[in-house]
């Protein structure tokens, strides 16, 4: 009897464990697709004030930033929609945002820049900031991620989202490509 119940607890421990890495899958990418969102929509409408605020000499440190940043989050959204296994995700994304990682967004806006330009590079920080804390770069896994403990493994990411993440890369891409990256 003793026997039984010990299997049921174990067996009712992994469904559990099962059960919520499921639905932590669906929502940490829907976080991403957000972040990643949220980051190209800055960027998007920061570009164009610092340009008509500064001179192309005082604005080139930000459209720069701005640049890298667009290019940063393709990248992510790319590789999230990808078929690489979760650890080489969480590893390429790693790579991804260390181009930006050593840039204080703050150091890049010229003296005099407007509280919504203040606000816009600090949104675009901030988003890349949450989805490399979604994948971090000493590889312990959260969310989706947490399957590669067992092993290295796939997510599956919804055909919506997939479609979602495609629009993200390349409305980054011509932002990119509009700042001249």
């Amino acid at each position: 009897m003793k026997s039984w119940m010990g299997l049921v607890v174990v067996l009712a421990v992994i469904l559990a464990m099962g059960v919520g890495m499921v639905g932590c899958t669906a929502s940490q990418i829907d976080q991403v697709i957000g972040d990643l969102q949220l980051g190209v929509d800055a960027a998007s409408v920061a570009a164009p004030l610092v340009l008509a605020q500064f001179s192309p000499a005082l604005a080139a440190p930000v459209t720069a930033y701005l640049g890298t940043a667009n290019q940063v989050f393709a990248e992510i959204a790319n590789i999230t929609n990808g078929t690489m296994t979760s650890t080489q995700k969480a590893a390429a994304i790693a790579t991804a945002v260390a181009a930006l990682a050593a840039t204080n967004p703050a150091g890049v806006l010229p003296p005099g820049a407007s509280p919504q330009l203040v606000a816009e590079v600090g949104a675009v920080a901030n988003a890349l900031k949450a989805v490399a804390g979604l994948f971090p770069a000493n590889l312990t896994l959260k969310g989706p991620f947490a399957y590669a403990a067992v092993g290295p493994k796939k997510f599956a990411v919804s055909r919506a989202n997939a479609a979602r993440l495609s629009q993200i890369a390349a409305k980054a891409l011509a932002n990119a490509q509009a700042l001249g990256r």
